[in-house]
């Protein structure tokens, strides 16, 4: 049976525009041997200016690109950017030689699949489909990172052509994702036979495997296999864990573990786990992933005391404890601690009950910043790289000092119930942001969710942190101005001052605009210049804010403004 027409090979190719050498040498420079060329926004514009400006690129620098950045800028709401936007390289409209560099030098399908999900309309989903089965078909054996999860969303059979494609290739698969491969449902029987078959020629090289123990057919499999290299198991539990389950995977492939994950559906099985330590004895980086329930149990808390060797703790959607507090505390080898959706109420008596922290890397999804103390706290955590923090009004005058932090880069600040405040008090908040945006001498990435920032603040903001500034997203309080002539200024800003920025979003607060209509081809060709002077900028997030100007609609209490308050000299 013939494949699917989105699975058959693309048949367009595209020719490198001419270019002389001397102002491709000009245009791109001399790298060195390090160079990695990030691929950016290449999938609304459906790629052609992005792939010839990639194919314009004489060959000796196309022989030294060590990495092909993909992953996926369209997820979410458009107005809040990922901290990661690259996009997608639409394999399906490359050419051969390029098709080879990203074949040697992509190792992994994990952001093809996430583009994937991300389409929203049936022309995108057949393109990104063509992609992810032109990068399975160009891989030649290079894959080494092969991910087999999202089963209800991806067709299945795309999943079988696509594991059938890389098994023909023998690849030698050093992390397997089959967390969601079961037997039976469309197709289920065949991609099951190919991934055992995979797990066969995988099996010397393999050092990373996610599976659930839920799949009793794939768990029967691991077990009858050795996987000498194997040394980090990423663990799915359903909701009541056998514990016999438990031991016949450790017991045959725990010896050798140094890194585990355990996502837990439901409560945490504490008598299921009880063994580990038993069969896994090495583990020195520990991950808990709640599902439902935020507490940490005390049978996980055993867990940890059970390891003194452990490095790093991770939790994702958890509850901070006293208990945990304590058990961290009197932990002897004082291991990292790193927070994912855990949010911090109290991190002056977080660092009173584990001293240690302000000693170590420990980074936290949002902390909140209820006094000075507070405030005291966060400074005593010297090797703080990213914070996020909610701030209340009356300690708005002590965020400047968060600039003493020597290594922090990036900061996400919001306040709380910034609409409640009048001009002086918004102001003040402002003031106090850019003085401490400007004294942290190692920032790089700026989130400010709310307030919304005066233009004049944004502005200085930008020249001040310079060509450090990689990652701006913020509101414009513009009361009396239009938000495209504001945010066509800050990006002719950027322009000027900000050779390094990656993303500029002010998407956060956006209002009704009367000039935006007459202001369109003028907003997008401000894009357009950005896009062509800042190799780095990824301008969907821009593109974005002009979308969204132009669907507000006129709201019935607006009140009509004659001048912007701006210099009209400059056209804008």
């Amino acid at each position: 049976m013939a494949p699917p027409s989105y699975l058959r090979p693309a048949t367009t190719r595209l020719t490198s525009p001419a270019s002389s050498a001397d102002e491709k040498a000009h245009r791109y420079g001399t790298p060195s041997p390090s160079t990695t060329i990030v691929v950016q926004d290449v999938s609304l514009a459906l790629t052609r200016p992005v792939q010839l400006q990639l194919l314009s690129l004489p060959n000796d620098v196309l022989s030294r690109i060590v990495s092909v950045a993909i992953s996926d800028s369209q997820r979410g709401v458009p107005y809040y950017p990922p901290i990661k936007s690259h996009t997608l390289l639409p394999l399906a409209l490359s050419n051969k030689h390029l098709r080879g560099v990203v074949a040697s030098t992509c190792v992994s399908d994990h952001g093809f699949i996430e583009a994937y999900l991300a389409q929203d309309d049936e022309d995108r989903q057949l393109q990104a489909r063509m992609d992810l089965i032109s990068f399975y078909r160009v891989q030649d054996g290079h894959l080494s990172r092969f991910f087999l999860h999202k089963k209800s969303i991806i067709p299945s059979d795309v999943r079988l052509y696509g594991t059938n494609i890389v098994l023909s290739t023998k690849p030698r698969l050093c992390e397997l994702d089959i967390t969601d491969v079961k037997k039976g449902g469309d197709c289920g029987d065949q991609v099951f036979e190919s991934v055992t078959e995979l797990l066969r020629i995988s099996a010397p090289y393999l050092e990373v495997l996610h599976l659930s123990l839920q799949n009793k057919d794939l768990l029967e499999v691991v077990n009858t296999m050795s996987f000498p290299k194997l040394n980090t198991l990423s663990l799915r539990l359903p909701f009541s864990p056998s514990a016999a389950s438990m031991e016949s995977l450790f017991s045959t492939h725990g010896t050798n573990l140094h890194t585990l994950t355990l996502f837990c559906i439901s409560n945490f099985p504490g008598q299921a786990v009880a063994q580990l330590p038993t069969f896994a004895p090495s583990i020195t980086n520990l991950t808990y992933n709640s599902g439902m329930d935020p507490s940490v149990s005390s049978a996980f808390l055993s867990l940890v005391e059970s390891y003194p060797k452990l490095e790093s703790l991770s939790l994702n959607n958890c509850r901070v404890s006293e208990e945990l507090c304590h058990t961290l505390s009197a932990h002897p080898n004082k291991p990292k601690l790193f927070f994912r959706r855990v949010p911090v109420e109290n991190p002056a008596s977080l660092l009173s009950s584990v001293p240690h922290l302000s000693e170590t890397l420990f980074r936290a999804d949002s902390m909140t910043l209820n006094g000075s103390d507070d405030i005291a706290a966060v400074l005593r955590f010297r090797n703080l790289e990213e914070l996020h923090i909610r701030v209340h009004a009356d300690v708005a005058p002590l965020v400047r000092s968060l600039s003493v932090l020597p290594k922090l880069k990036s900061l996400f600040i919001s306040y709380h119930d910034p609409w409640e405040w009048d001009e002086s008090t918004r102001a003040e908040v402002d003031r106090n942001i850019v003085i401490a945006v400007q004294a942290a001498k190692s920032l790089r990435q700026l989130v400010i969710y709310s307030p919304t920032m005066s233009f004049d603040s944004l502005q200085t903001i930008m020249i001040s942190v310079g060509d450090r500034l990689e990652y701006l997203v913020s509101g414009i309080h513009t009361p009396k101005r239009s938000h495209s002539r504001c945010i066509m200024r800050l990006i002719r800003c950027a322009m000027h001052h900000s050779p390094n920025l990656k993303v500029l979003c002010f998407g956060l607060g956006l209002q009704y605009d009367r000039k935006v209509n007459s202001l369109q081809s003028q907003f997008e060709r401000t894009i357009d210049m950005a896009e062509e002077k800042l190799s780095g900028l990824n301008t969907y997030w821009l593109r974005a804010n002009l979308r969204s100007l132009l669907n507000i609609r006129k709201p019935a209490d607006f009140v009509n403004y004659d001048s912007d308050g701006f210099d009209q000299t400059d056209g804008l």
